[in-house]
C-alpha cells in the first residue's frame, strides 16, 4: 500500500495547482525518467509504469525488464505507440509540464511552484507553497492602475494609484501621454482650460490649465500651425467663464466644453460651462473670421450686448469667410446685436444669437433663447429706416445646415421707422440653406417673419415643427421674398399668427412646395390664416390644413389658403377642413389674377361669418380669381354657397362631387359618406359615390394622403382619400 504522507502530500500540491493553464500538467517525479524511454502522456501516467520506483499493490517493485500486468509495454529501446514526440525523456508531454520533485532537501528544489505572490518551500522532505510578504509587488497586466501588490492569500490586487500624475495614461500602449495630449493611444492634442487657480499655467494638464479659453484657443492654434498635429482640441472644464475680450476661433480647433476636470470625464449638459460676456459689452464672444475645420461643442454663450459702433452682427458669434464650421449643443442666450444710435441714422443689427456671412457652416443640437436684435435710432431727426435681422440667427450667402435645434423666445423688434425681420432667422441670399427636425416656439418679429424670412436663394425645411411664433405684419411662422426654390416636407405650423399668412407667406416671385405638412390653428388678421401666395407659385401635396382662422379686423380672407396678385396655387391630395375666414372663403380664396387648382382633395366643412349673399364659405373668387376644382370633393361648407364668383372670377368643376351640383363633365351631387366628419375623419364609407368616379388619367397621383396606392379598385376615387 501507497505510503499515506506521501499521498497527502500530493493532493495537497494538485489542489495548490487547480488553477494553472489546463495545458499543463503536474507531476510528482524526477525531470528525467529512471529507463531513460520516451513514454507517451497518455499510456504512461499511471503507478504502473516501466521503470517507476512506486511500488505496485502486488507489493513488487517493477524494474527495468519485467512488465507486470499494469505496465503499458514500454522496453528499454522503442518509444510506444502513442508517444507524441517529446524533446526530452521525460515523463509527460512538452517541455512547459510542471514536475515536481517527490522529495527534497533544500526550497531551491521546490522552485518550480514559484509565482508573483507564492514561492515553493521545502517542507519536512516535500515541496509546498507559502505566501509572499504582504504588499509583494506584483503585475496584474494593467498598466494604468498603478502598482499592484499581494494580499495575505498569495493573490495579485490591482493597484489603485495613479501612474502619470497630471498626465494621462494610455493603456493600449503601457506608457504615459505626454502633456498637452490624451487619448488611448495618446494621439488627441488637448490645451485644458479650468476655473480652477493654477500656479502653473501652460493649459498642458488639468492641474496646469489656462483660465482663459481665448488663451488655449490660441496655444492650441500654435501647435497645428507647427505641424506636429494636424488638429488640437481645447476641454473646458464645467463653469462660469466672465469674457472681457472677443475669443478668436483658429483653423483645425474645436473648442468642447462641459469636462468635469477628472480625465476624460464630460457631460453632455451644455448649460454647465459659460462663456458669459454679461458684464462687458463686445462685439462678440465668439468669432471666427477666414477660420476652416473648426468646432464649437457644448458650451453656454450667454448674456453679450454687441452695440458698439454703425452695423453690428452677432451678440454671441461671428463667422465669416469660414468653412467647415460646426456648431454643436450650443446654447445661445440673452445676447443681443443692437444698431448704433446716430445723429444722422441708426444703424443696422443682424444675428442676435450668431451671424454667419458667406461661410458653410453647420450648426446642430443647439438652443437659442431670448436673444434679440433691434435697429439703431436717429436722435436727432427720430426717423431711422435701418433695419434688424434675425433676432437669433442672421445668414448671409454661403450654405448653410440647422438640425435639430430650438429656437424660442427670440425676437426682431424695430424703432422709429426701421424694420424688423426674422424673430428667430433672417437669411439672405444664401447659395443653400437647409432646416431640419428643429423647433421654433413663440419667436416675434415686429414685421416680418414671426420664426423664419428668407429673402432669395434656396432653401429647405423638413420636420420642422413652428408653434406659436407671431409677426405684426406677414408671415408668423415663415416668410418669402424673392426665394427661387423653397421645398416644405413633414413640418408643423400651429397657432402662428400674422396679419398676412399665419402659418407661411411666400410673395415676389417665390416658388415654395409643401409636402406632407400640417396647418393647424394658425390665425391671421387681413388674408391667409394658414398659407398666403402673393405674385408667387405654390404647389401643395399631401397636406392638411384645419382649424386656422382669418379672424381679421374691417375684413379677413382666406382661413385656410389664400392666392392673391397672379399666384398660382396648385393642392393635390390635401385635405381642407374646418377652416374659418371672417369674411369670404373660409376653406379658399383667390383674387387678382390668381388661379387655384384642387386635384384629388378634399375640401368640407370650411366656415365663414359675413352676410351669405355674395360668401363663399367654401371658395370664394375675386378679382379675375379662378378655382380649377379635378376629381376632388366640396361639401358642408357653411353657412354660405360652397363658392362664390364675384368681379369676373370663376369656379371650374369636373369629375367631383360638389354639393348643391355644379355644371360640368362627371359631377356629383350627393352626400360624401365620410366615415366620421364630425371627428374629423374624412375617409370614404362603404357605398359613398365618390368610389370609383374620379377621371382616370395617366398624370393621376399614384398615392392617396395616406399613401396608399390610387386606384385602389376598379376606377380613381374622388377626394383625397381612396376607399
Amino acid at each position: 500500500m501507497r505510503d499515506l504522507k506521501l499521498l497527502m502530500a500530493f493532493f495537497v500540491i494538485i489542489a495548490l495547482f487547480s488553477a494553472c493553464d489546463g495545458s499543463k500538467k503536474i507531476h510528482i517525479g524526477k525531470t528525467v525518467d529512471e529507463d531513460s524511454v520516451s513514454d507517451s502522456d497518455s499510456g504512461n501516467d499511471t503507478d504502473e509504469e516501466t521503470g517507476d520506483t512506486v511500488q505496485d499493490e502486488d507489493g513488487t517493485v517493477n524494474d527495468d525488464t519485467v512488465n507486470d500486468s499494469g505496465d503499458t509495454g514500454d522496453d528499454n529501446s522503442n518509444p510506444d505507440s502513442s508517444d507524441t514526440g517529446d524533446t526530452a525523456n521525460d515523463e509527460v508531454t512538452g517541455d512547459d509540464d510542471i514536475v515536481i520533485p517527490p522529495d527534497c532537501e533544500k526550497d531551491e528544489e521546490c522552485s518550480v511552484l514559484d509565482g508573483e505572490c507564492v514561492k515553493g518551500v521545502c517542507n519536512d522532505g516535500k515541496c509546498e507553497t507559502e505566501n509572499r510578504p504582504l504588499n509583494t509587488l506584483c503585475d496584474d497586466e494593467v498598466f494604468c492602475n498603478g502598482d499592484d501588490a499581494c494580499n495575505d492569500k498569495g493573490e495579485c490586487i490591482s493597484g489603485s494609484s495613479y501612474p502619470c500624475g497630471d498626465n494621462f495614461c494610455s493603456e493600449s500602449g503601457g506608457v504615459c501621454c505626454e502633456g498637452g495630449f490624451a487619448g488611448s493611444d495618446c494621439s488627441i492634442c488637448v490645451r485644458f482650460v479650468s476655473t480652477a487657480v493654477s500656479t502653473v499655467s501652460d493649459g498642458l494638464s488639468w492641474n496646469t490649465a489656462y483660465s482663459s479659453v481665448a488663451d488655449a484657443v490660441a496655444s492650441a492654434g500654435s501647435a497645428v500651425s507647427s505641424g506636429d498635429v494636424t488638429n488640437c482640441e481645447v476641454w473646458i472644464a464645467q463653469g462660469n467663464y466672465a469674457v472681457s475680450a472677443v475669443i478668436p476661433m483658429v483653423s483645425n480647433v474645436f473648442v468642447k466644453g462641459g469636462f468635469t476636470g477628472v480625465k476624460d470625464a464630460r457631460s453632455d449638459d451644455a448649460s454647465l460651462t459659460v462663456l458669459d460676456g454679461s458684464a462687458a459689452t463686445l462685439d462678440n464672444i465668439v468669432s471666427a473670421a477666414s477660420v476652416s475645420g473648426a468646432t464649437i461643442d457644448g458650451l453656454k454663450i450667454y448674456g453679450n450686448v454687441n452695440n458698439g459702433s454703425q452695423a453690428n452682427y452677432g451678440g454671441g458669434m461671428y463667422v465669416e469667410g469660414s468653412s467647415a464650421f460646426t456648431v454643436n449643443n450650443v446654447i445661445f442666450e440673452s445676447n443681443s446685436a443692437i444698431g448704433q444710435t446716430t445723429g444722422s441714422a441708426g444703424y443696422e443689427a443682424k444675428g442676435g444669437a450668431l451671424a454667419v456671412v458667406e461661410s458653410d457652416v453647420t450648426i446642430s443640437n443647439c438652443r437659442f433663447t431670448g436673444n434679440k436684435v433691434e435697429n439703431g435710432s436717429d436722435d436727432g431727426i427720430g426717423d431711422s429706416s435701418a433695419g434688424s435681422f434675425g433676432g437669433a440667427l442672421y445668414v448671409s450667402a454661403g450654405n448653410v445646415t440647422v438640425l435639430y435645434c430650438t429656437f424660442e423666445s427670440n425676437q426682431a423688434t424695430q424703432v422709429e421707422n426701421g424694420s424688423a425681420s426674422g424673430g428667430a432667422v433672417f437669411a439672405y441670399m444664401p447659395v443653400s440653406l437647409a432646416f431640419n427636425n428643429n423647433t421654433f416656439n413663440a419667436n416675434y418679429s415686429e414685421n416680418w417673419g414671426g420664426a423664419v424670412r428668407v429673402e432669395g436663394g434656396n432653401v429647405t425645411f423638413s420636420g420642422n415643427v413652428f408653434n406659436g411664433n407671431s409677426a405684426g405684419n406677414n408671415g408668423g411662422g415663415v416668410e418669402f421674398n424673392n426665394v427661387a426654390s423653397a421645398a416644405f416636407s413633414g413640418n408643423d405650423f400651429s397657432s402662428n399668427v400674422a396679419g398676412t399668412g399665419g402659418g407661411v407667406h411666400a410673395s415676389n416671385k417665390t416658388n415654395v412646395t409643401f409636402d406632407g405638412d400640417v396647418f393647424t390653428s394658425n390665425e391671421a388678421t387681413v388674408v391667409g390664416a394658414g398659407l398666403s401666395v402673393v405674385n408667387s407659385t405654390a404647389q401643395v401635396i399631401n397636406s392638411k390644413f384645419s382649424s386656422n382662422n382669418c379672424k381679421g379686423g374691417t375684413e379677413c380672407r382666406g382661413g385656410a389658403i389664400a392666392l392673391d396678385v397672379d399666384a398660382t396655387g396648385t393642392i393635390v391630395n390635401s385635405l381642407i377642413y374646418k377652416n374659418n375666414a371672417k369674411n369670404y372663403g373660409g376653406g379658399l380664396y383667390t383674387r387678382d389674377g390668381s388661379t387655384a387648382n384642387l386635384v384629388f382633395s378634399t375640401l368640407a366643412d370650411n366656415t365663414t361669418g359675413s352676410s351669405c349673399s355674395n360668401t363663399g364659405s367654401g371658395i370664394h373668387n375675386y378679382d379675375s380669381g379662378t378655382a380649377n376644382v379635378i376629381d376632388s370633393i366640396v361639401h358642408g361648407n357653411s353657412p354660405c354657397n360652397q363658392t362664390q364668383n364675384n368681379t369676373n372670377s370663376k369656379t371650374n368643376v369636373s369629375y367631383s362631387l360638389f354639393q348643391g351640383g355644379y355644371s360640368g363633365t362627371g359631377n356629383i351631387n350627393a352626400d360624401p359618406a365620410f366615415v366620421d366628419r364630425a371627428n374629423n375623419d374624412y375617409h370614404l364609407n362603404t357605398g359613398s359615390p365618390c368610389i370609383d368616379t374620379a377621371y382616370t388619367d395617366a398624370s393621376n397621383p399614384v398615392t392617396d394622403l395616406d399613401k396608399k396606392t390610387r386606384p385602389s379598385g376598379a376606377g380613381f376615387d374622388m377626394g383625397c382619400y381612396e376607399y
